[in-house]
């Protein structure tokens, strides 16, 4: 299964153990909406660049033990 189709919980799992990044859930995601996005039409604007820099902390944040139960997880708003 792709990551995009996990649940938060296993996400969490997952990036708490080193089994995937946030960077790679992230791309995971994006995969995702590039592929539905022509069709479903739910985002205005998407911050690439800004969402990966914030997975990128998040993957430092983990690395250092700093995991809370969020960290690594993508979240529309």
């Amino acid at each position: 299964m792709e990551l995009h189709g996990l649940t938060i919980h296993e996400l969490a799992e997952k990036l708490r153990t080193g089994e995937t990044t946030a960077e790679a859930v992230l791309a995971s995601v994006f995969r995702r909406i590039e592929a539905v996005e022509p069709d479903v039409r739910a985002y205005i604007t998407l911050i690439r660049e800004s969402a990966l820099d914030q997975a990128r902390a998040a993957d430092e944040a983990i690395g250092r033990g700093e995991m809370k139960p969020l960290t690594g997880i993508p979240i529309a708003s």
